[in-house]
């Protein structure tokens, strides 16, 4: 398995492997109006010109990845997915390690992720991350992490 930065010649594989992961989320919030399940792949496109996209790359197919950006000295991280047969072989760590080793100016690191996302927040956890808030949303929360540098 190796971690790279992705292209847009990527996008269509990225969006796909999203698709899966965030339906099966949305399956287990209950919630199937979640912001990933409403990006295209227009947008997913879009977001290289304004993101750092890093893919894990198995046997030829995308089975990871996340994006990233910078505001100031923070860096933003989102959308880290992995491909459900491909879980629990550290592929979420060495992506979110990516993003962050993206971005040696910064000076501190920010995202969210659900409450019930477990595996997700197992990762941030070990990566040094704390929680800083919750945010009720619905019947569940959004739990914001970050970690200075």
């Amino acid at each position: 398995m190796g971690i790279s930065r992705a292209t847009a010649a990527d996008a269509e594989a990225v969006h796909a492997l999203r698709m899966v992961v965030f339906a099966r989320v949305a399956e287990d919030y209950a919630d199937p109006a979640l912001p990933p399940l409403a990006e295209g792949l227009h947008d997913a496109r879009a977001e290289f010109e304004t993101h750092v996209v890093f893919k894990a790359v198995e046997g030829g197919r995308i089975v990871g990845a996340v994006r990233a950006s910078i505001e100031g000295d923070t860096v933003l991280i989102a959308r880290l997915v992995v491909d459900p047969d491909s879980e629990g072989r550290e592929i979420g760590t060495a992506l979110a390690q990516a993003a962050e080793d993206a971005f040696p100016e910064a000076r501190r690191f920010e995202l969210f992720t659900g409450d019930r996302s477990h595996p997700s927040l197992a990762i941030w956890r070990k990566l040094g991350y704390r929680e800083d808030r919750r945010e009720p949303i619905g019947h569940y929360e959004l739990v914001y992490l970050s970690k200075d540098v």
